[in-house]
């Protein structure tokens, strides 16, 4: 789960005083903020408007220059915006000696009314027709730094650089100044404590590249440094060390000749070329349609000229020519340019207004305190035939490490775009996602086709219990050499800002839907702030953006025409209908041709065409399963929502195929269509009662699978096994081997209530919750009677009510529910074996196909870990000898299952699935401790500062087991190596470090840091994210969703490291590793038909959830090959 709407900051989270339940759960977090008033964002264009904005060798199109273009284009984003947004105008100096190049306010930052944008219009107005004037332009070889140092100093209400030499007293603002034009005022109060700052940086890049800033803008900044208690942490100008690095450009120069059009229409004298020109120019000349067009030399064409007689009397015609010109463009190398930066500070001050921000005074209790406005900036970089590296690379630089976007703009409707897309990332409204995954390729089994599906949730406002909820498709693309998640028009999907999708990302599968959702009463109004317009209503599906009710497999379901719905009767698969749920009005709102009450307590708008808009509810838990089935029938996505419906999804076109509903939940529908009682979150007086109940689920679990493809790589046999999580005790095996069918149902296990044993089945009664996704395979001891392998599927007990308790001492005794793994038949059911453990299991199993030294596709081994802190080894097989071993197979009475690691700490849960890597005679088993149940400050986690950790733990399965038996390592002993930070003068490690070792450990460095999902191990490294509360507060403003970190550390060398922090916090996806082939293209500005089809291009492997939505490229260290353990259809963390 990442972000949090606006809406949930300022609506729902309005009751103050904390109590403390002992049932918490991940969702607690969406209550834990209090009511603000969060004001309008701040945005102050900051515009280059040197020389630079009228180069005549850009050949800038439209008739305008760049400036003008500029100007207009900042007018045109904004007329759409009155009233949501602050907006005020900087610029360079132009008056004074060519030295005094500081900035000055040209509109003094306040609400853009209608009053202020006309107003503001003007001064744009003014700025255009004085394009080439003195008194708007400075000299050509103007610095950044200065420019920027004023805008801090205008924020901050210091002085101007140049105590205001220099400033154009006639243009100026003086409602920015406390004295003109000498000391700014500052435009910020205590509302803008908790609003965000935006610098939009304009820039027009000079021949020569950016120009080198002085020594005393770099004092200055390190001056503001200190005054922060800090110091600058990279090279500034004139200085020594390492500068931000740029990245690498490689320049290509083309020279295009001139288009000659012909002997002018007139004849000219030789003095007379200036107005052969201009006739030429004008309508019905030959320069008519073009740019940069020209009478250049005397023709021989003299046809009806006047040839002879004196000299000066004589005329000939001209050549009418379009001028040619030397374009250059840039072209990235992937490579940073860690040496230029040094000389430039543009990207410097962006990186301190972001990470320091401005200093506010506030009065906070009785209390002046002072806070900081951090200010997230984004560059345009504007040019036409001549792009300038080191200019791109800066600019690209201050975007970066100041949290924003960087932009390019070769004409002006691209500037209004990229304007339009700066202010809709400001504008737009975080939401919250589930996990991701992508399926495996049909014809390369060790790659994953590039769809990315993604499922989402938004908690419903006024602690409603009906959630919307999508499942939506993107895909990775390339942009400036680097792998991000792309919409389905391979432009940019992710808002920096927000770490979800941006205004005008278009996931697959959306269409326009008109104004379908102007009228529909939905709070907050799912209003799209997409800029420019995509030609679509605000209220269309079209783009979805950020909002998760719109687009996507919701939209799908909400236009079929029908829909068919199953559950389960009497052992076999039966249609849906009223008998079943009790209700036809109940069975008319599940499927949709029927409303249900909406939060004003009346019924909810239903549209005119279609079924109603909340029928596709919330995925918090249900990770996505993909099968594809090869041949002609595509990918189908399987996963659950809590809307109460477990569906089956056509990947090519989003449309639902089937839905199945368990009988264990029709009960539960009643409260969806009553949109009552509201939800009890953890931490709020007055949540207990008989109008608050605990938030219900349904099929929320993830779903396992066990597929079986033949050898056209099309799919034999396909079982898959919906869990519950929190929505029940039961686990359901179903066959999906016909992708045109409705499902076979094979079986159900486990107890059909959530707070007894009645009607549990035999085998059952120790079952919890299912929140162990089933791992299904094969085994060579567990044969048919043609002596083929059966199918099994492994699981977890699941997790039980004990570990609801808020302490950090473990608190489940020997009656838990949960305590073991299940392995079952999977076609039949029969419960093979059922392993006790000494706490629940409630992550996944992890099997081990062991490579000796290629797979056989059979399990040798399988780890697992319970929340007392153990981990488990299960032997299907006996290795013995030197590698490759000798292998030995076991029938289902001989299996067996070992402790063969513990944390003797009863602080630490481990909650995950164990993460393991085989490296010949070593099986790597990483897991993290942490319990994501509890993310609140008030909960054990944090309130009692559990030390949690990542191991990674060294299992030798073949060693010979010594007399005794084995005894399990302590994964906090002296055995295991504890990772520190390395001295500056200890030596490299040795190549094997982890020799005579059982491993190593890292302790999280927050306080209350916990690991939340279990971790990835790729390129001999282990991923993994972790969830602490809190994060910056400001103490008046809303506090944040908690922090959310990535970590990646060497399997064989680690180092301490502080991880990465995550845009958007809140609770971590889990990382997912994934080979894929991407578009060998970058994206381009087109629309549907007229978009290209993407050319295949590179295999690279990446993560996604390592770093949030931003991927992230895996490069193998040097070191022992990881091999494969066991494919499976879904591709997860």
């Amino acid at each position: 789960m990442n972000g949090l709407s606006i809406w949930l900051k300022v609506v729902v989270l309005v009751l103050g005083a904390v109590s403390y339940a002992s049932h918490a759960e991940d969702i607690d977090i969406f209550a834990g903020d209090a009511d603000v008033d969060a004001g309008l964002p701040n945005i102050i264009f900051v515009l280059d408007n040197t020389a630079n904005w009228s180069r005549q060798s850009q050949k800038w199109p439209g008739g305008n220059t760049q400036g003008q273009s500029e100007v207009r284009a900042i007018k045109l984003a904004l007329q759409d915006q009155i009233g949501k947004l602050n907006v005020g105008f900087m610029m360079f100096t132009t008056q004074g000696s060519a030295n005094e190049d500081g900035g000055y306010v040209r509109f003094n930052l306040q609400a853009l009314t209608e009053d202020a944008y006309g107003q503001f219009s003007q001064v744009l107005d003014t700025v255009f027709d004085g394009i080439n004037d003195s008194i708007e332009k400075r000299n050509s070889n103007t610095a950044f730094g200065n420019l920027m140092a004023d805008y801090y100093n205008y924020l901050a209400g210091s002085n101007q650089t140049y105590n205001g030499s220099g400033t154009p007293g006639s243009l100026a603002d003086s409602e920015g100044y406390t004295t003109d034009y000498s000391l700014f005022k500052s435009p910020l109060s205590t509302l803008d404590v908790c609003t965000n700052t935006y610098l939009i940086f304009i820039g027009n890049p000079s021949s020569s590249g950016p120009t080198d800033d002085s020594s005393s803008n770099s004092d200055r900044l390190r001056a503001l440094y200190a005054d922060a208690g800090a110091t600058a942490p990279d090279a500034l100008a004139g200085g020594a060390g390492s500068p931000l690095p740029l990245p690498g450009f490689t320049t290509t120069t083309t020279v295009e000749p001139g288009t000659p059009l012909g002997p002018s229409g007139s004849c000219w004298k030789n003095s007379e070329q200036a107005q052969c020109s201009i006739e030429e120019n004008a309508p019905g000349g030959k320069c008519e349609a073009f740019e940069d067009c020209a009478c250049v030399a005397v023709s021989t064409n003299t046809s009806g000229c006047i040839t002879t007689g004196k000299p000066d009397n004589r005329t000939a015609r001209f050549d009418v020519e379009v001028g040619g010109s030397t374009s250059t463009t840039v072209t990235p190398t992937g490579i940073d340019d860690t040496t230029t930066g040094r000389s430039f500070n543009l990207d410097d001050w962006s990186k301190f207004l972001f990470n320091y921000g401005i200093p506010v005074t506030v009065e906070q209790d009785d209390t002046t305190v002072t806070q900081h406005v951090s200010v997230v900036t984004y560059t345009i970089d504007v040019f036409n035939k001549q792009q300038n590296a080191a200019h791109s690379g800066l600019l690209f630089s201050a975007a970066q490490v100041g949290g924003g976007r960087y932009f390019q703009a070769r004409n002006e409707d691209q500037l209004v775009d990229a304007i339009g897309g700066a202010v809709s990332d400001i504008l737009s409204v975080s939401t919250t996602f589930a996990a991701v995954t992508l399926p495996l390729s049909t014809t390369n089994r060790t790659q994953q086709d590039n769809q990315v599906f993604i499922g989402m949730f938004r908690p419903a406002p006024g602690e409603k219990p009906r959630w919307f909820g999508n499942l939506k498709t993107y895909q990775i693309g390339l942009f400036d050499g680097v792998p991000e998640l792309a919409d389905v028009n391979l432009k940019r999907a992710i808002n920096p800002l927000t770490g979800f999708a941006t205004e005008c990302a278009v996931s697959f599968w959306t269409e326009d839907s008109g104004n379908f959702w102007e009228s529909l009463g939905v709070a907050p109004p799912p209003r799209g702030q997409c800029l420019p317009s995509p030609g679509t209503s605000d209220w269309s599906d079209l783009p979805d953006g950020p909002f998760v009710e719109k687009g996507g497999a919701a939209q799908m379901v909400r236009q079929a025409a029908s829909r068919g719905l199953y559950t389960v009767a009497d052992g076999v698969l039966a249609e849906l209908n009223a008998a079943a749920l009790g209700s036809q009005t109940l069975f008319d709102y599940l499927v949709g041709i029927a409303p249900g009450i909406n939060a004003a307590g009346t019924f909810e708008a239903m549209p005119e065409e279609g079924r109603r808009p909340s029928i596709h509810g919330d995925v918090v838990h249900s990770r996505p399963l993909t099968i594809s089935y090869g041949g002609d029938n595509g990918v189908t996505v399987f996963y659950g929502s809590n809307d109460g419906v477990y569906r089956a999804i056509d990947a090519s076109n989003g449309a639902e195929k089937w839905g199945l509903v368990a009988p264990e939940h029709f009960t539960q529908f009643e409260r969806l269509y009553d949109n009552h009682p509201m939800i009890q979150y953890t931490g709020f007086v007055g949540d207990d009662g008989p109008d608050y109940e605990r938030k219900d689920y349904f099929f929320d679990g993830s779903t396992g699978q066990l597929v079986l493809y033949n050898e056209d790589s099309e799919v034999e046999l396909a079982y898959i096994y919906p869990t519950m999580r929190r929505g029940g005790r039961m686990i359901y095996a179903l066959d999906v081997t016909d992708p045109a069918a409705a499902p076979t149902f094979l079986w159900s296990k486990g107890c059909p209530n959530l707070d007894n044993d009645t009607g549990c089945d035999t085998g059952y009664a120790g079952i919890g919750q299912t929140w162990s996704t089933p791992v299904g395979g094969y085994v060579g001891g567990y044969l048919a009677g043609d002596n083929k392998p059966q199918p099994i599927i492994m699981f977890g007990g699941g997790y039980d009510d004990c570990l609801y308790e808020d302490t950090a001492d473990y608190a489940c005794d020997a009656n838990a529910k949960g305590r073991g793994v299940y392995i079952v038949d999977g076609a039949t059911g029969q419960l093979l074996r059922h392993f006790q453990t000494d706490g629940p299991v409630v992550g996944e199993v992890a099997a081990v196909d062991v490579p000796r030294p290629i797979q056989d596709g059979l399990f040798e081994y399988a780890y697992v870990a319970d929340a007392r802190g153990s981990l488990w080894r299960i032997d299907f097989t006996t290795l013995s000898g030197a590698y490759p071993f000798a292998m030995t197979t076991l029938a289902p009475e001989e299996w067996t299952i070992t402790k063969v690691a513990e944390t003797g700490n009863r602080t630490r849960r481990f909650l995950n699935q164990p993460a393991v890597g085989v490296f010949r005679e070593r099986v790597f088993v990483a897991i993290g401790s942490g319990d994501r149940e509890r993310p609140l400050e008030s909960n054990y986690p944090y309130s009692e500062d559990v030390q949690n950790r990542i191991y990674a733990f060294i299992d030798r399965p073949a060693a010979p087991v010594p007399d005794g038996g084995i005894s399990p390592v302590d994964l906090d002993g002296d055995t295991m190596i504890a990772v520190s930070a390395p001295s500056p003068d200890e030596e490299l490690p040795e190549a094997n470090p982890l020799l005579g070792t059982d491993g190593w450990y890292m302790d999280l460095p927050g306080t209350g840091e916990q690991i939340v999902n279990q971790a990835a191990i790729g390129g001999g490294r282990v991923f993994f994210n972790t969830y602490q509360p809190g994060g910056v507060n400001t103490g008046i403003c809303t506090r944040p969703l908690g922090i959310a970190k990535g970590y990646g550390l060497s399997l064989f060398n680690p180092e301490l490291t502080e991880g990465v922090e995550i845009d958007g916090g809140g609770m971590p996806i889990p990382p997912v590793i994934a080979t894929v082939r991407l578009p060998n293209q970058s994206p381009v500005d087109c629309e549907g038909d007229a978009c290209p089809p993407p050319a295949p291009g590179p295999v690279i492997t990446i993560c996604i959830g390592c770093e949030g939505f931003k991927p992230v490229e895996i490069e193998p260290e040097a070191a022992p090959t990881r091999k494969r353990i066991y494919w499976t259809e879904e591709v997860d963390g």
